[in-house]
């Protein structure tokens, strides 16, 4: 099974994460380990590399000994360091046992095929739940029965650590190719401020950079934007404006990945200007995703080739679903059955080319949401294809002369993404956090600058060809995913109490530590100590929001990822290679994807 929290992702940023949190006296650090008289031991399992990555998360669960939480509830922690490889088959084993450590380290991608050996939390872990980021703590609530967080779904674990991605853009060469580089909050205000000569959060004014026009809120500024046009190069004297602030949308990252692209923009520094794994932040944007449920019961189809347009709320009373009875608030996107009309006796069926049927015939728009968009309360977004398609254009073969990213083979020949970047073939990358302190370190030994953005969303300006506004006609969602690495107690443990105040006490006082070293938190409680502390980038507000804005990948929807390799892995292997197009990938994989996907239902 594949992992994620390895060294070189999420276990080395936690590694990181966990340095320096708190001094300790020379005694308490000096211990074995012994569980003092009269002391309930708790033994904590945990998957890592290293011996660096051993010794902080030992320091953490020493926090938690030194604390008063511990000494008034005389409860001790015990550490068993495992390694990451093959954790996830450690775990199988010691979930069953009678006499296997008390609480664990879940990963996204395993906690649905173990939760029926792991204890279901009580009020002490639900006691601060409500600070916790939805994003984050709703994907450990589960119903092991319907396979839904319903309202009959438990809670299993707690988030310790939330391993979110952003854009890490190398500034030197953006500044190379002319473009202006500020960093100004996004709101009117702000924007207005710095037009008036205020000074952006990196201390600057527009004297000081050389900006002489008005400065827009977007996330890139062009005098002669792209959109949805036949693209040409800078011309001499052209305004070029970054806002790491600012997401772009998809018009935009495309406009400047393709001046950052050296086959595009022969003045290009960079060999290309973009690259994302990950196609989340695309389709989750417009409200769309990879699977949908046609029938209410967990009758999951493939959805990423869905034609039909998506929606999202814009009145503030809200809006309810026609057929589920779904109540959504504004800024929420509707569900797939909500958006398409299904009437009394009609079902819905996924096609062969992608397509959704009901009762044989296209589907149509759902009454109530006509309405709704001829009163306002709605708007209409890209469909999911649409979505994905931008995405997959950025590499894709048919897409040649738009290309933007590296292949992921030229990619994996450098290493790693990360790698790439550094080296300064690559301008912006979507990249997890667990990444900051390589970037920060290599980037800085090069005297390169660099900062982090976040990561593009749907947004459809009312002018789109006119450089000098920046009027929104409709906007998506910001949205991102993250690698969550969780805790849990064992279902046969005889210590639950005891480990589930351990447990509360990871996601409060655990999670101010963390926050004062300067590396986030999954509580919100600590968003100023997360600002205040943040030391491996300038750009804090953003891994902030990301943290916010974070939801489960695809690898942990279902009990297994079986089904995504079935059409994932020809995705990234031939499409993103260029050695398949894109119309040849829908076309061979819908049908094989919704048999693997009927599996899930035997």
């Amino acid at each position: 099974m594949r992992k994620i929290f390895t060294k070189t992702t999420i276990q080395k940023g936690a590694a990181a994460m966990l340095a320096g949190l708190c001094v300790f006296s020379a005694a308490a650090c000096g211990k074995s380990g012994d569980t003092p008289a009269g002391f309930s031991r708790v033994t904590f399992a945990y998957g890592v590399d290293g011996d660096e990555l051993k010794s902080e998360m030992k320091k953490l669960v020493q926090a938690f000994n030194d604390s008063a939480t511990a000494q008034e509830n005389k409860i001790f922690v015990k550490t068993n360091a495992k390694s990451a490889d093959g954790f996830d088959g450690f775990l199988s084993t010691e979930l069953v046992s009678r006499r296997g450590a008390d609480v664990v380290t879940l990963e996204d991608e395993y906690f649905r095929p173990l939760t029926n050996n792991l204890e279901p939390l009580g009020a002490t872990a639900e006691a601060n739940v409500s600070k916790l980021y939805e994003g984050v703590e709703s994907r450990l609530v589960y119903n092991t029965a319907t396979g839904l967080s319903d309202s009959e779904a438990k809670r299993y674990a707690l988030p310790l650590y939330n391993n979110t991605v952003v854009t890490y853009v190398n500034v030197s060469k953006l500044k190379e190719a002319g473009v202006k580089y500020i960093s100004v909050d996004d709101s009117d205000e702000a924007i207005a401020a710095f037009n008036a000569g205020g000074k952006d959060n990196n201390g600057n004014t527009k004297a000081d950079l050389g900006i002489t026009g008005t400065v827009l809120r977007k996330g890139f500024q062009r005098d002669n934007p792209y959109y949805g046009s036949a693209w040409s190069a800078p011309s001499s004297g052209e305004t070029l404006i970054f806002n790491d602030k600012i997401a772009m949308n998809w018009d935009e990252t495309e406009d400047l990945g393709r001046i950052m692209t050296n086959e595009r923009n022969a003045a290009s520094p960079t060999d290309y200007g973009f690259y994302t794994e990950w196609w989340f932040s695309y389709a989750w944007s417009v409200g769309g995703d990879c699977i949908a449920d046609i029938t209410g019961n967990l009758d999951y189809k493939f959805s990423l080739p869905d034609d039909t347009a998506n929606y999202i709320v814009t009145a503030d009373e809200g809006f309810t679903g026609e057929t589920t009875g779904r109540k959504y608030a504004k800024g929420d996107t509707l569900e797939f059955l909500d958006k398409i009309h299904v009437g009394a006796g009609e079902s819905v069926q996924a096609e062969s080319d992608g397509r959704f049927t009901v009762n044989g015939k296209t589907a149509s728009v759902a009454d109530n949401v006509k309405a709704g968009l001829q009163s306002g309360a709605l708007s209409a977004l890209p469909s999911t294809k649409a979505a994905f398609t931008r995405f997959a254009k950025m590499a894709a073969k048919e897409y040649g002369d738009t290309r933007i990213s590296p292949y992921p083979t030229e990619v994996s020949a450098n290493t790693n993404t990360s790698t790439y970047f550094i080296s300064g073939k690559l301008a912006m990358m979507i990249e997890r956090v667990s990444n900051l302190d390589t970037v920060k370190n290599l980037m800085n030994q090069s005297s390169q600058e660099w900062t982090i953005a976040p990561v593009p969303a749907y947004k459809e300006y009312e002018n789109p060809r006119n450089g000098k506004s920046d009027e929104v006609k409709v906007r998506g969602k910001q949205a991102n995913h993250s690698h969550l690495l969780s805790v849990a107690i064992r279902k046969n443990s005889e210590m639950k109490e005891q480990s589930e105040i351990f447990l509360n006490w990871l996601v409060t006082e655990g999670q101010k530590l963390l926050a004062e070293d300067g590396y986030g938190s999954v509580n919100s409680d600590y968003e100023n100590e997360v600002l205040a502390a943040f030391n491996r980038t300038n750009n804090a507000s953003v891994l902030l929001n990301s943290n916010k804005n974070s939801k489960k990948g695809d690898w942990a929807y279902l009990t297994d990822r079986i089904w995504i390799d079935v059409w994932a892995i020809p995705l990234n292997s031939n499409v993103r290679n260029g050695s398949m197009t894109l119309k040849d990938w829908f076309t061979g994989y819908v049908t094989e994807t919704n048999n693997s996907l009927a599996d899930y239902r035997k």
